[in-house]
C-alpha cells in the first residue's frame, strides 16, 4: 500500500518539489538529538509558515480562543516556500499493481481492492476557474 502511494505521488507531482516524502529517512532520525529537533522546529515552525484550519461547528468566541492558545507564539522568520502550480495531467495516468495481501482465498470475490483517484482542480485566478 505505501509503496503504490509513492508510486502515484510520483506521478502525480512530476518535478514538483511536492513529491517529496515528508517522512525523512531513518539514518538521519537515528542520528538526530534534542537539540537538532529544537533547531529544526524553530527555523520553520512558526505562525509566519502556518496556517491554521478549523471545520466544524466554531465557536463564536473563536478569535479569542486563537489568541488564548497561539496568542503568545513568537511569529518567526518567513521560511515559507512557494511552489510552482502543478501543470495539467496530458491525458490520463492508469498504475496497476496485483497486490496478493488483499486477495481473499476463502472468497476471491470477496476480496478488496485500493484505489486511489487524483485529479487536478482548476487553480485559482486560472481563466476557467
Amino acid at each position: 500500500m505505501y509503496v503504490a502511494g509513492l508510486e502515484v505521488d510520483e506521478k502525480y507531482y512530476m518535478n514538483n518539489p511536492r513529491k517529496k516524502s515528508p517522512l525523512g529517512k531513518e539514518e538521519v532520525v537515528m542520528k538526530t538529538n534534542l537539540d537538532k529537533l529544537r533547531n529544526f522546529h524553530r527555523i520553520g515552525y512558526n505562525p509566519n509558515n502556518m496556517d491554521l484550519i478549523i471545520v466544524g461547528n466554531i465557536p463564536s468566541n473563536i478569535e479569542d480562543l486563537i489568541n488564548e492558545y497561539f496568542g503568545s507564539i513568537p511569529v518567526g522568520e518567513n521560511t515559507r516556500k512557494e511552489l510552482p502550480e502543478l501543470k495539467p495531467f496530458k491525458g490520463k495516468i492508469i498504475i496497476y499493481k496485483s497486490n496478493p495481501k488483499l486477495l481473499n482465498t476463502q472468497n476471491p470475490k470477496e476480496s478488496s481492492a485500493i484505489i486511489f483517484i487524483n485529479y487536478r482542480p482548476v487553480v485559482k485566478f486560472d481563466e476557467d476557474e
